[in-house]
């Protein structure tokens, strides 16, 4: 696991925010460079916390169908993690 990258779920979530699109942009070219790579991953706590952000505290939010559906795309796009104390000594394991 070491050489995968944990995407932070804020990278994620402004790629979804529409009410910034500039930090909208950027995060678009850290995913799409991480996915040409192959290097990034989530977790199920970035997947967590990415559903209750989209729909409740961006300026303009996701449905809750439509913020379901993303992160059912995301955990498809992604390798997913799940956080236990292993995969958090493995990831900074150099």
């Amino acid at each position: 696991m070491a050489d995968r990258i944990l995407l932070d779920t804020n990278v994620v979530v402004y790629a979804y925010d529409r009410s910034e699109p500039e930090k909208q942009a950027r995060a678009f070219k850290i995913l799409e460079r991480l996915q040409e790579t192959g290097l990034g991953a989530l977790t199920t706590q970035v997947l967590a916390e990415f559903f209750t952000v989209v729909t409740r505290k961006l300026s303009i939010p996701l449905g809750l169908k439509e913020s379901a559906r993303q992160v059912e795309l995301l955990a498809r796009s992604w390798p997913v993690f799940d956080v236990t104390t292993f995969t958090v000594i493995e990831f900074e394991l150099p």
